[in-house]
């Protein structure tokens, strides 16, 4: 391979490793900032739609003092105004995770005003 043909797939794969990492953040929303200083986003490349409910991540940047990020899978059954987190991952600053899985038939949370479950309801179901 001579050198001119090096270059441009060096190039090439330089362009499109930058463009990937740039639409990886851009695919976040956000939908909610707090009195603390909190940022909510929703992950818009991971919303599914379903007959009865609407599935997305979600994500809290800097939740606490140790924690980088947290992050959930929520259901939002739009039509009854309801909500079950599914599974949630935390990224804590030491670069350690933890992970849990919400246990099957754990009961769907009614969607009150002006939490994040309402805001991120507004976001997708309005």
């Amino acid at each position: 391979m001579n050198i001119k043909r090096l270059f441009c797939l060096c190039l090439f794969l330089s362009i499109v490793s930058i463009s990937n990492s740039f639409a990886q953040e851009n695919r976040w929303i956000l939908f909610l900032t707090d009195t603390d200083k909190l940022a909510y986003y929703y992950d818009s490349a991971t919303i599914k739609y379903s007959d009865n409910y609407i599935q997305v991540w979600f994500r809290v940047d800097n939740y606490k003092p140790d924690v980088e990020r947290w992050t959930g899978l929520v259901r939002i059954y739009c039509k009854k105004r309801e909500y079950l987190i599914v599974r949630y991952v935390i990224y804590n600053t030491d670069r350690t995770q933890t992970t849990d899985d919400y246990p099957k038939g754990k009961s769907k949370k009614t969607i009150t005003p002006n939490s994040l479950s309402d805001f991120l309801f507004q976001a997708l179901c309005d």
